[in-house]
């Protein structure tokens, strides 16, 4: 089995076992080892994570029921004002013990059997906190999608499962984590997947119902049960204030997170995974939470091949099969200062146990600060936003880079400006040869210029810059002059609508104070790679009139963009509040083309 010889160097333990630990001893240079090791395994108070040694009474007994037994201690620095805390916990992963096609209740005395033979050896080694795995109790049928595993739920707080922990905790005078599938009564038999806490006393402490449901491969578990509905609370023991996040649930970062802020120091995963999806995963998840979070993880794992009765599929182009995959075992302990335990058997049943001391959480919080430095109110505002159905992300672009914008822009000032002369073909053509494809929508209002929603840029984007580059490509170059041009208005509306901003942060324009950047019910085309279909700007909802008229300004905009008159327009003046005296009319040029229109615009 695996022993201390994966942490010191030696040799004994390699192999015969299936664990994939201590191979490094064997093909790393002496002089090289320890550093290995201390970027694999980590060190725990400046040394590696220390074997304890354990009665030969107990060693013997373990290898005479043929289940791997490991332990290791995790320290703290000694402090003046509190005394060490130090609690011992074990994890046990477990292989079903008959054959899935034998009577349930066979399979599942015989799984009771076995796992109170381990249960007995953790009590006997002074265990105060024990986790079993997930659905310890059952085969893991969920791959299946038949509903006849449904049969091995039970009652959280009188099910023949929680009973035997009970007994077995008063025995012992241990915390059990058990976690099964749980059928509550109460709600019409609805089943959930549990992990139920059972106090030293043999009291049921509480429950806490899986919070992430998979979807993914043969975990078809969404056919049995749906998220949990308790929350992340954390139970306070005897031995230290404990929660569970329980399998699939180590996937989700924010998930472990509520533990910690709910004041856990020992979270433990107890999971039910597969080596061809998750194992280069899972060295990793739990350490890391251990990291961010301050406080210990332990991940346990169940282990061996469940072969069931009747072939299934996932819709995942597999062929049928009869297996989910081979459960790898491998439980180990992590603890807040990034060290860790070696793993237990890849293929053999288990007991780990660590000894841990709890102050080893506050004086990495101190250390480190993560609490301290974490910004949480931006946090939930971020997430406030990001839960609402009309949410935008926050993003800065380069507003070249986006051909929205870039062909937008380019559009009004090569149309806007005659010393450019430029045709709108040379430019969808480009955009084609670029193999970009871009949104336009139109609407047959006609009454101003708009971009979906999900094309807007955010309002942090340089808007002088963004007005400077896009007149410098074109070669306009007074974008910026204190009387506004009918180009410095076509080019202000542009950019002011792509980048989601209000006119008046765009520039220092006497153009319309707001835009509407909204989604518009409108039909939608697209520019696709090797077309040359002219682009168009979306036509909706309403600009304030300014200097020059609103209304008829984006009119004749699109009339200038889409070709679709061929008669010359009139910007026809309006008077505005800052303004009582008209302006003169500004005539709008539009030469309409049989096959390559050239459109441009006279600025007087």
């Amino acid at each position: 089995m695996s022993s201390e010889g994966e942490m010191n160097g030696t040799t004994e333990s390699v192999t015969d076992d299936g664990s994939l630990g201590g191979f490094e001893s064997e093909y790393v240079p002496a002089d090289k080892l320890a550093h290995v090791q201390r970027v694999l395994y980590g060190w725990n108070c400046g040394k590696p994570v220390a074997a304890v040694p354990l009665s030969p009474k107990l060693v013997a007994a373990a290898a005479a029921a043929s289940f791997d037994l490991q332990a290791y201690s995790f320290t703290a620095a000694p402090e003046q004002l509190r005394p060490p805390r130090i609690v011992r916990v074990g994890l046990v992963q477990n292989s079903i013990c008959a054959p899935t096609t034998a009577p349930f209740v066979q399979q599942r005395q015989a799984i009771f059997e076995r796992c109170r033979q381990m249960i007995d050896a953790a009590g006997a080694a002074g265990v105060q906190v024990l986790c079993l795995q997930e659905a310890w109790h059952m085969p893991f049928g969920f791959c299946t999608r038949e509903k006849q595993w449904n049969e091995f739920a039970e009652s959280a707080e009188s099910g023949p499962s929680t009973r035997l922990c009970q007994e077995l905790a008063r025995k012992h005078g241990m915390v059990i984590i058990s976690p099964i599938l749980e059928r509550d009564e109460a709600h019409g038999g609805t089943i959930w997947n549990t992990a139920v806490v059972v106090g030293h006393t043999g009291g049921v402490l509480g429950k806490h119902r899986k919070v992430h449901i998979p979807r993914v491969g043969d975990f078809n578990e969404s056919t049995y049960y749906m998220e949990g509905n308790t929350g992340h609370p954390v139970f306070e023991t005897a031995f230290g204030r404990i929660a569970v996040n329980i399998c699939y649930g180590r996937h989700h970062p924010m998930n472990w997170q509520a533990f910690g802020l709910n004041g856990a120091e020992l979270v433990l995963n107890p999971s039910a995974t597969v080596g061809e999806l998750s194992e280069p995963m899972w060295a990793i998840e739990a350490r890391n939470a251990a990291i961010a979070n301050s406080y210990y993880v332990g991940a346990i794992n169940r282990v061996g091949t469940e072969t069931f009765p009747n072939p299934f599929t996932s819709g995942d182009g597999r062929p049928a099969h009869t297996d989910f995959g081979h459960f790898y075992g491998s439980s180990y302990f992590a603890a807040p200062d990034a060290s860790r335990t070696p793993s237990l058997a890849r293929n053999k049943d288990g007991l780990m146990i660590a000894d841990m001391d709890l102050n080893l959480c506050q004086q990495l919080r101190d250390k480190w600060g993560f609490r301290m430095t974490a910004r949480y109110e931006l946090y939930a505002e971020e997430l406030a936003r990001y839960v609402r159905p009309d949410f935008q992300p926050q993003g800065r672009y380069d507003a070249m880079a986006s051909p929205t914008i870039a062909v937008l822009g380019l559009l009004v000032l090569v149309a806007a400006c005659p010393s450019s002369g430029r045709r709108l073909h040379d430019i969808t053509d480009a955009v084609a040869a670029a193999g970009t494809t871009i949104p336009v929508t139109i609407s047959a209002t006609g009454t101003s210029v708009t971009m979906p929603a999900s094309n807007a840029v955010a309002d942090s984007v340089g808007s002088s810059t963004l007005l400077s580059t896009l007149a410098s490509r074109s070669g306009f170059t007074n974008a910026h002059e204190p009387t506004p041009t009918i180009a410095d208005t076509l080019t202000h509306l542009v950019a002011a609508t792509a980048t989601g901003t209000a006119a008046s942060d765009v520039a220092p324009f006497a153009t319309p104070t707001a835009i509407s950047g909204s989604a518009l019910p409108s039909t939608t085309g697209a520019v696709e790679p090797g077309s040359v279909t002219r682009p168009q700007l979306a036509m909706d909802a309403s600009i304030p009139d300014g200097p020059v008229g609103g209304a008829a300004l984006t009119q004749a905009l699109a009339q200038l963009l889409t070709g679709t008159s061929s008669a010359p327009a009139t910007l026809l003046p309006t008077t505005s509040a800052a303004s009582s005296a008209p302006h003169s009319p500004v005539p709008l040029l539009a030469h309409s083309l049989p096959e390559e229109p050239v459109f441009q615009l006279s600025d007087r």
